[in-house]
């Protein structure tokens, strides 16, 4: 039974291949993405968002304004309470969980 060992060293040519192209990609996006210095209008992008008064970045109430009539309506009322308001605390765990278990 005749070996083909062109057959192999062919598939195992192209595994190579794939895998250096994939080593020079994750170069390019690297060297692209970490290495290289940002322009000079990403950097002016970035420091005229800390030019702003700190006035006009505070949050407007009356965009906020929530109405509590709305917790009056009857689907909210027929909601349940399950259990007793406020609930009461229990001990849990040890006092140091690092100590060692006596036994």
């Amino acid at each position: 039974m005749a070996v083909n060992l062109f057959y192999y060293y062919g598939k195992q040519k192209k595994l190579f291949i794939v895998l250096l192209i994939l080593i020079l990609a994750t170069l390019v996006i690297l060297y692209y993405g970490f290495f290289s210095t940002p322009s000079v209008s990403e950097i002016e992008e970035v420091s005229g968002l800390n030019s702003q008064k700190p006035s006009s970045l505070r949050i407007n109430k009356d965009v906020l304004n929530f109405d509590l009539d709305l917790l009056e309506k009857s689907f909210y009322q027929s909601f349940k309470l399950y259990g007793n308001l406020p609930l009461e605390t229990q001990k849990t765990g040890r006092s140091n969980p690092f100590a060692p278990i006596k036994r």
